[in-house]
């Protein structure tokens, strides 16, 4: 070898090792997508099981088992018993609901149909719908739908999909023990489907339009341990496996039929010692009730308010002024009446006195009420002015013991115009063989007779001596007198001089 290629040979052998060069930017950044990849994918696998393990039937034979112990201890304000016992089957669904503006639902749930043998195994099923509007957040909400009908269970059992809303009739469950005030005895006109839900304690009907629902056959197949058919399930012809959940959800829900059946079997008993109490003892004690919270509510001051605005009314009226002129006094009310078929009419009033040519008594106030049958509906307010004649009219609020007009005060509807009995009135002198009492309604500002008959009226004690705060003891004979005057009010007085000016 010349010496030429030994120096180079040498040369060679003489030279460092070449240094690796730095990992670049990219290449650090590509590392960390694939390990943060690897990582999130597991993590997906990890959750994809998890939530397997958690939708599993059993867990959800649990869940519905808890739904209904909640649902149980609502009270009267849970599902109807009549709802649970005639219900043909139960779906059982738990949703997780999350969203910002555009939102989505979604969860599972199982299916038990009643059959000619008790109930049938459990079927599992996925559920998910969609929605858009002003929304934020979480919710997780535990539904149970009430199948009324077969061809409701057999939706679960025929379809491998279907839409709540279109395949299947869903309508938000009635709360209580009532629909529209009335017990249901049938059910041939309820919707096929009653939806409730749960959340945050509290029970209430749902409604689940655009829902779409999908069998679980590949968790069927692990519960009964082969291939089976939603619809054989349903049926009862599969046989249910050995299951702790499904013997506690039977027996919850049996247990809750039964509990509901006797709460209504004491509810019946209720309402039939109600009803023997007889439609007359009912009115009478309406009525009575009626009078008491008038009685509560309405004070004398607010009766000088109200009998102040009728006789300014009054007075504008086409009402002959003779009437007013031979006056003794006058009883102002006001009545209020309601009912349907059979109505109640009561009120309070204050009638007072005429002792002299420009002088007046104070108000003794009273309550006043009755009854009658007939086509009638609603309710209405009316003010009423009676006219007293004579002094024995008068004398009949004077008395202070209950008075019936129409029995122990003749009450006539009171003429309008210058006309009584088609005579033409041209003075006092012609007052002579008038009616006791005339009456008086108000209709849109107008006053017009009126016929009063089985109205009975009550002195207002307590009222009265609250007013007059007298020492000694205040009865409609002394206000009505004059021996006992009234407290200074400025509704009175204005009364007082409408009196003055309508009867000079």
């Amino acid at each position: 070898m010349s010496d030429e290629k030994k120096d180079a040979t040498n040369n060679d052998q003489n030279k460092e090792p070449k240094k690796e060069e730095p990992e670049s930017l990219g290449e650090k950044i590509s590392g960390l997508f694939t390990k943060g990849k690897e990582e999130f994918s597991q993590k997906i696998a990890q959750g994809k099981e998890d939530l397997s393990e958690y939708f599993k039937i059993t867990n959800e034979l649990t869940h519905a088992q808890q739904i209904l112990t909640v649902m149980m201890s609502a009270s009267d304000n849970s599902i109807p018993s009549y709802i649970l016992k005639n219900a043909k089957g139960f779906a059982f669904m738990t949703e997780v609901k999350a969203g910002l503006v555009v939102s989505a639902s979604a969860g599972s749930g199982i299916v038990i149909a009643r059959t000619e043998d008790g109930w049938s195994g459990p079927s599992s099923f996925s559920f998910a719908s969609g929605g858009f509007g002003f929304q934020v957040g979480a919710a997780k909400t535990e539904i149970i739908l009430v199948l009324n009908t077969d061809k409701a269970v057999k939706a679960f059992g025929s379809f491998a999909q279907m839409t709540v809303g279109a395949d299947l009739q869903v309508t938000a469950g009635p709360i209580g023990r009532e629909i529209s005030g009335s017990i249901v005895g049938s059910v041939t006109a309820i919707a096929p489907v009653y939806s409730y839900s749960h959340s945050k304690g509290v029970f209430a009907g749902l409604a689940l339009d655009g829902t779409v629902i999908i069998t679980r056959d590949a968790e069927n197949e692990k519960f009964y341990g082969k291939a089976v058919e939603a619809g054989n399930i349903l049926s009862g012809h599969e046989k249910v496996p050995d299951s702790t959940e499904y013997t506690q959800l039977i027996s919850v829900l049996e247990e809750s039929t039964k509990e509901d059946e006797k709460k209504d079997e004491e509810k019946k008993d209720d309402e039939k010692k109600e009803a023997e109490t007889g439609i007359k003892d009912q009115i009478q004690s309406w009525v009575s009730n009626m009078g008491q919270k008038i009685s509560d509510s309405t004070t004398m001051e607010s009766e000088l308010k109200r009998s102040c605005t009728a006789l300014q009314n009054v007075s504008k009226s086409k009402i002959a002024p003779y009437i007013f002129k031979n006056a003794r006094g006058f009883a102002l009310m006001t009545e209020i009446k309601a009912g349907l078929i059979f109505s109640g009419k009561g009120g309070v009033g204050l009638v007072i006195r005429k002792l002299g040519k420009s002088k007046w008594s104070g108000p003794s106030c009273f309550w006043f009420g009755g009854g009658s049958f007939g086509i009638s509906g609603g309710g209405s307010k009316t003010d009423i002015v009676l006219v007293l004649n004579n002094d024995k009219a008068v004398d009949a609020f004077a008395s202070g013991n209950q008075l019936k007009l129409g029995v122990d005060l003749e009450v006539t509807a009171g003429p309008v115009g210058r006309q009584v009995g088609g005579k033409l009135v041209t003075s006092s002198d012609d007052m002579t063989d008038v009616a006791p009492c005339y009456s008086y309604s108000s209709s849109k500002g107008l006053y017009a007779g009126t016929s009063i008959d089985a109205m009975i009226i009550v002195t207002r004690w307590k009222e009265n001596d609250r007013f007059y705060q007298s020492s000694q003891k205040v009865t409609p004979k002394l206000i009505l007198n004059g021996t006992i005057l009234p407290p200074e009010n400025e509704e009175l007085n204005t009364i007082q001089s409408i009196l003055h000016r309508i009867c000079k």
